[in-house]
């Protein structure tokens, strides 16, 4: 299968390639921007936080909704033009961590977004420090720190999961209505008997070879 003359895997491949490209040039708001219908793949209803209001404020540029206040997602996006995260851009993301303790918030699933790579591992190990303090206050049930590289390899293995799920679900919704359908619409054959069909002469019989007759009833 092509897409404008490019194979379909060729095409996938393209796509989320493009998307590390977009969020690693992306800064500011523009990244929470482009960094939301990716959230979306995990969570349909994540919405950005407007900016300076209470939630921006508290250190949530997106998140899903929850009137107990207890929120689904909460993640806090950095975009940055920066090569590699450093001690300025470690400092911002501590203190919008410490801005969401110092909330009235919580949630389930806290995502600490970046658009650098992990490369910088003192970097990281300070950042983690911050999330882990977020877990053990109870702010969170569990805090990750995604660089923008390990964003898209989790986006991609979610929605493969999302996808094989919808096949497996409509493969059961077809075999239930043949079911309805046929007599024998519940009975399973894994090898399906194949039959080589010979011309027809006066003297031939019209089915001269039978294989793969053994049939499994599941």
């Amino acid at each position: 299968m092509a897409i404008s003359g490019v194979p379909f895997g060729q095409a996938v491949v393209s796509t989320w390639k493009e998307k590390r490209g977009e969020l690693a040039s992306a800064t500011g708001r523009e990244f929470e921007r482009r960094a939301l219908p990716l959230m979306r793949i995990f969570q349909s209803d994540i919405i950005q936080s407007p900016e300076m209001g209470p939630y921006d404020r508290a250190g949530i540029d997106l998140f899903a909704w929850d009137d107990r206040l207890r929120f689904p997602w909460v993640v806090q996006c950095k975009g940055f033009k920066e090569g590699e995260l450093g001690s300025s851009q470690v400092r911002q993301i501590l203190e919008s961590i410490d801005a969401f303790l110092r909330s009235e918030y919580a949630c389930d699933n806290y995502v600490l977004l970046h658009n650098r790579t992990g490369q910088n591992r003192d970097a990281v190990m300070r950042i983690e420090e911050g999330l882990e303090a977020i877990r053990r206050s109870g702010k969170a049930t569990t805090a990750w720190l995604w660089d923008r590289q390990t964003f898209i390899r989790e986006a991609r293995k979610r929605l493969q999961s999302i996808i094989l799920a919808r096949l497996g679900n409509d493969a059961s919704r077809l075999l239930s209505e043949h079911e309805a359908l046929f007599r024998f619409g519940g009975i399973y054959i894994p090898c399906v008997p194949f039959l080589k069909s010979a011309e027809f002469s006066a003297t031939s019989s019209p089915v001269t070879c039978v294989h793969n007759l053994r049939t499994t009833v599941r």
